[in-house]
């Protein structure tokens, strides 16, 4: 049957081959619905009244992708006391009521922070929210005056490692001052940051 395809058709596979193309491009209404869905994010700094979100948005995606670890859960059940009083700052992702998204920028000197507790809810994830998030991360470590951003992340997070990787984040075998407390087997990466 195959013989007889190719037969017919000489050009079959790349016939083919420019379909599976042109299929795994999003369509221009999945386009439009992302658009939409940026314009009316808010982006916010942690409050009290946000602590639930905050730590069900992470339990959500460490119990999917990784594990809770006994550190996450120190962090995560007191953020005013393990980020915010160790100068961290928590940021949220809003629409309307709804919080979708969170990252931490925990400084780790005076020129770099680390970034942390970075995730999407799982209903919002493939809308380009990540990068969105991701390039606010980056600026407001610019107004904080950082001149470099550190992550920890692991092989299992292969979609977020493409996306540090592709803003430029590049792994490096240690930092002297960055220690992973979750005892992962963890990959260090740093982006170098300038206005």
């Amino acid at each position: 049957m195959k013989f007889l395809m190719k037969k017919s058709v000489p050009d079959f596979q790349d016939k083919i081959a420019r379909l599976k193309k042109l299929l795994q491009h999003r369509n221009p209404c999945q386009q439009i619905n992302e658009k939409i869905i940026q314009k009316t994010i808010d982006h916010i700094e942690y409050e009290k009244k946000y602590l639930k979100s905050f730590q069900q948005l992470n339990e959500e995606w460490l119990n999917s992708y990784l594990e809770l670890t006994e550190h996450d859960i120190q962090v995560l059940s007191d953020p005013i006391n393990e980020i915010i009083n160790k100068e961290g700052k928590i940021f949220l992702l809003k629409i309307k009521e709804e919080v979708i998204g969170t990252y931490v920028l925990q400084k780790v000197n005076n020129k770099a922070c680390e970034l942390q507790k970075f995730t999407i809810k799982e209903k919002y994830r493939g809308q380009k929210l990540g990068k969105m998030m991701l390039d606010k991360a980056i600026e407001n470590a610019l107004k904080q005056k950082y001149s470099a951003i550190l992550l920890f992340t692991t092989t299992e997070l292969a979609e977020a490692t493409n996306l540090y990787k592709n803003k430029g984040f590049e792994v490096i075998t240690n930092h002297p001052e960055l220690i992973d407390k979750t005892g992962r087997q963890s990959i260090c990466m740093q982006l170098n940051i300038h206005e």
